[in-house]
């Protein structure tokens, strides 16, 4: 049945049809007028009565049309009439209009206040006829019965029709044209009261069913009282659990030790002190911190962040079979620290182990200083506990020689081992390994080598292990170690891949700076690491999207126990001291118009695109060339070097150096403006010596050693991706950035080629800066990215959409004087 749409009656009214009423109506129709007007009752046919103290019009509509009957109170008596010429389907819906006022008086009269100043002595009387007619006292033996317990659809409410013997049979079951007067009525009252309560007819079960928890709540807490008094009513205890609202439960994880190194871990709900079943909990968590009801319980609720967290768990711990998670995947739990662990007395010991501060018995080179010690001891205990740590120390401190007396002191290697790094960094790593190690066989990775199984040391470049990828299945290392871990920070490249097929025993990551751009640096080096640990790629960009600083402590909280982080700083109290300088170099006119020029033709290109990366980066290079030098850009080509004011600036800085014996390092990105420097100082310093290291020197050692072991003044010329990373420069004790790069990791890595273990002197660090150009704009981005560095790692989103961080297009790049 649904509710009609429009009523419209006044108190007088109802009270006159109501004294009409109380005597049986039905005989005044035939049988099938009844049970066509019945069963449009049932249907919702009627949409809309108007009650007046002389008739009832009922409205009704059918295939379009509107048509109405009319009901006339004549002499004692109804009188039918209506818009159609069918007489017995106008008396039909005479009947669906008549149980609908029934319904109308029900919910208007019956359930008046009794306060109510409108309720008149005759008013009462007729209520009182009206409701012992209901009740079943005039005609009808049977009482109206009614068991109202908790299912997992919600508040379920049977009828039953209870006899003098006690028989019962379902209300909703019974063929109408088998009650009595006073049944009807009866089981009119119950429908007008169970759809006051907002209870929805399951005509298959024979049940009435509510589902909302509030209107539960509201039913259970303030009408059932009323429904007592009407009725015959029996509840379950649960019903009344349901006044106080859904019951929070607990969940708790359990966890038991499989193996040495792995664990079975499962959820439990309770309620209470009882355990729920494994069904239950599951119908919990789909809930997702809405009120599941539950039969003998009422209603309960699981937290939605506690579904989450088993939906997290569930996703992370996807790639192992059960009792082969591994151990250190007790971390991804601990981030949610207010949900209880019930771990067993050896994973619990091996938590505090974990967590407890390293011995240093192991037996190591004497040449390693007390920080390196204790690093290799902390490498050593993380991977003994079966975690795979990320040795993370600033770039400067050792992190090659602390790794490579890790793996020569360890006397259980049988299987190879293996060291990926850059390419440039190879030859840094064989160098260690002759100097520190002798006995250690190392390899290189080349076209067509065959990895044997022999237990040597092989180096190999990230872009050879991406080309020797195949073979990597069949080999099982002992160690593998990825050196400038930041070089796989893109998960989908195929470098990252290669790596994330290494199959070794030991893990580990080095870096001074594991993030670069954005968090999910982070996260695929832990995917290398320890895989599962911060849960899946597309989570993880969730939470830092969506949970901001709250995610990055849990974050930093999370990964501490696996995270070596030392600063110079901090362990090197001798090493000198470095001073930073922004060094201005304003631009000459024809920088001036050129750099301007660039501006006016990226706007008119740029205006209106939605998105195009490419072009709006290549005009940023245009306009950083113009900032370092006019004779970057092609139309400019042959301009003198008087024409740059860094270049001006750069030479008028190192005629006090030189002349003091110094020795200078000199980085930039573009290795035609280091040329444009060659140049220069061939002119201006003929007879100081010149070093230069780029991307296609095939022998990088060579100007690294001459320059280190020349004894007067100077100069080392260097690309930033090229000379900032694999060599030591700490002979020089000046160097000079001519250019701001956007990632402040790669400028620091240069910085440490000089400032570094085995520096005597103090360091000075030149910024050339063109004032009033897009160069000063860069600082702010490297600014934020110093900030998500610090706040993961130092202590111990995306950065990369100009629009962050910029109100427009001009407010980058335009000049400003």
């Amino acid at each position: 049945m649904h509710r009609i749409l429009q009523r419209s009656y006044d108190l007088p009214a109802l009270e006159l049809w109501l004294e009409r009423l109380v005597s049986a109506w039905e005989p005044t129709f035939g049988k099938d007028a009844l049970e066509l007007g019945r069963f449009w009752y049932r249907e919702g046919a009627v949409r809309g009565l108007e009650v007046s103290r002389e008739s009832l019009i009922v409205h009704s509509k059918e295939g379009g049309a509107l048509w109405y009957a009319v009901i006339d109170w004549e002499s004692g008596r109804l009188a039918v009439r209506s818009s159609v010429l069918d007489k017995a389907r106008g008396h039909a819906l005479a009947v669906a209009g008549l149980y609908e006022l029934e319904e109308l008086i029900t919910e208007v009269l019956v359930f008046l206040p009794d306060e109510s100043e409108k309720t008149t002595n005759s008013l009462d009387e007729n209520l009182h006829q009206f409701s012992k007619s209901a009740l079943g006292e005039e005609g009808s033996l049977r009482n109206l019965c009614i068991k109202v317990c908790v299912t997992r659809e919600g508040l379920e409410l049977t009828a039953l029709w209870q006899g003098e013997e006690g028989s019962c049979v379902p209300v909703l079951n019974e063929a109408e044209d088998t009650l009595t007067h006073g049944e009807r009525e009866q089981a009119i009252l119950l429908s007008m009261l169970a759809r006051r309560a907002g209870f929805s007819l399951d005509a298959r079960r024979g049940v009435y069913l509510l589902r909302e928890f509030e209107k539960i709540r509201s039913f259970v807490s303030s009408m059932l009282v009323d429904w007592k008094k009407r009725f015959s009513v029996e509840c379950s205890p649960d019903v009344y659990a349901l006044v106080h609202g859904p019951e929070r439960v607990r969940l708790v994880g359990n966890a038991q030790s499989k193996g040495a190194r792995g664990f079975r871990f499962e959820w439990q709900v309770l309620a209470g002190e009882d355990v729920l079943s494994a069904r239950d909990m599951r119908r919990l968590l789909r809930g997702g911190g809405v009120p599941v009801f539950m039969p003998g319980k009422g209603a309960l609720v699981l937290p939605a962040e506690d579904a989450t967290l088993v939906d997290h768990w569930k996703h992370s711990a996807a790639g192992w079979k059960e009792g082969e998670v591994p151990r250190y995947m007790l971390f991804s739990l601990f981030e949610k620290a207010e949900t209880p662990w019930n771990l067993d007395g050896g994973l619990h010991a091996w938590k505090e182990n974990v967590l407890a501060s390293p011995e240093e018995s192991i037996e190591l080179p004497k040449f390693l200083r007390s920080y390196q010690h204790a690093g290799v001891a902390w490498l050593k205990h993380r991977l003994g506990s079966g975690c795979h740590p990320l040795l993370a120390d600033e770039m400067g401190l050792g992190k090659t020689v602390q790794v490579l007396s890790l793996i020569a002191a360890d006397e259980e290697r049988t299987k190879p081992s293996i060291i990926v790094c850059p390419a440039t960094v190879v030859p840094v790593w064989l160098q260690e390994v002759a100097r520190f190690f002798p006995a250690i066989e190392t390899r290189m990775v080349r076209t067509g080598v065959v990895f044997d199984g022999t237990s040597c040391l092989w180096v190999c470049s990230y872009t050879q292990l991406r080309r020797h990828r195949a073979l990597l299945d069949a080999v099982d290392f002992d160690y593998a170690v990825l050196d400038e871990a930041q070089f796989i920070k893109n998960p989908d490249t195929k470098v990252a891949h290669a790596c994330m097929q290494l199959n070794a025993k030991h893990r580990i990551a080095l870096t001074g700076t594991p993030i670069e751009n954005k968090h999910l640096d982070l996260w695929t080096i832990f995917r290398f690491l320890m895989p599962g640990l911060l849960g899946t790629r597309a989570t993880f960009e969730r939470k830092v999207m969506h949970d901001g600083e709250v995610f990055l402590s849990a974050l930093k909280r999370q990964i501490a126990p696996f995270v070596l982080r030392r600063t110079k700083q901090a362990v090197l109290k001798e090493l000198p001291d470095k001073v930073e300088v922004v060094l201005p170099c304003p631009l000459t006119d024809l920088q001036r118009v050129a750099y301007q020029k660039i501006v006016e033709e990226a706007k008119r290109e740029l205006s209106g695109e939605q998105e195009n990366a490419m072009h709006l980066f290549t005009w940023l290079l245009r306009l950083r060339q113009a900032a370092c030098d006019p004779a970057l850009l092609p139309s400019h080509e042959q301009v003198s070097y008087e024409q740059s004011g860094k270049l001006l600036a750069l030479l008028d800085r190192l005629e006090p150096v030189f002349d003091s014996g110094s020795k200078v390092v000199i980085f930039s990105q573009f290795v035609r403006f280091l040329e444009r420097v060659e140049c220069a100082l061939q002119e201006r310093f003929p007879d100081i010596a010149r070093f230069k290291l780029i991307g296609d020197t095939k022998d990088r050692s060579a100007p690294v050693r001459h320059f280190q072991e020349s004894t007067r003044a100077a100069c080392f010329l260097g690309s930033l991706r090229a000379g900032g990373t694999g060599i030591t420069l700490h002979d020089a004790d000046y160097v000079f950035l001519l250019d701001p790069w956007w990632n402040p990791a790669v400028e620091a890595q240069a910085v440490d080629r000089v400032h570094r273990l085995g520096q005597q002197k103090k360091v000075m660090i030149y910024r050339l800066i063109a004032p009033g150009t897009l160069e000063e704009r860069i600082q702010t981005l490297k600014e934020h990215k110093h900030a998500l560095f610090d706040a993961l790692v130092g202590q111990l989103g995306t950065l990369s959409d100009i629009e962050q961080y910029f109100a427009s297009l001009g407010a980058l790049i335009d000049y400003k004087e």
